[in-house]
C-alpha cells in the first residue's frame, strides 16, 4: 500500500500549476497566430506532428512555427484551459523550451 501511495505522489509531482514562473527567451516579439480546433489533439499532435510523450500523458494542444517565427499555428481540443493556450502561445514566441 505504501508503494502505491508513493507511486501516486511521484506521478502528481510532475503536474504544473498555472502560477509557475519562468524566464522568457523571446525569439521574436510579434507573430501571426492561427488557432485550429481539432477533434482529438492527442491523436493529431502525436501522429500528424510527430510529438512524442510518455505513455501516461495526454496531449491537449500543440504548436508549430516557421523557422523565422513569422507565423505560428496552435492546435487544440475544443475544451482546454487558459494555461494550456498560454503555454502554446509561449511556443509561438520562444520555440521549443521543454
Amino acid at each position: 500500500m505504501k508503494a502505491l501511495v508513493f507511486l501516486f505522489l511521484l506521478v502528481l509531482s510532475g503536474c504544473k500549476t498555472i502560477d509557475e514562473s519562468f524566464t522568457t527567451n523571446l525569439k521574436i516579439t510579434s507573430t501571426e497566430i492561427e488557432w485550429i480546433v481539432v477533434e482529438n489533439a492527442d491523436v493529431f499532435c502525436s501522429e500528424k506532428k510527430n510529438i512524442r510523450v510518455t505513455w501516461f500523458e495526454v496531449i491537449t494542444a500543440c504548436a508549430e512555427w516557421r523557422l523565422d517565427f513569422s507565423k505560428c499555428t496552435i492546435y487544440t481540443n475544443k475544451e482546454l484551459t487558459h494555461s494550456t493556450l498560454g503555454h502554446e502561445i509561449r511556443h509561438c514566441f520562444e520555440g521549443s523550451f521543454h
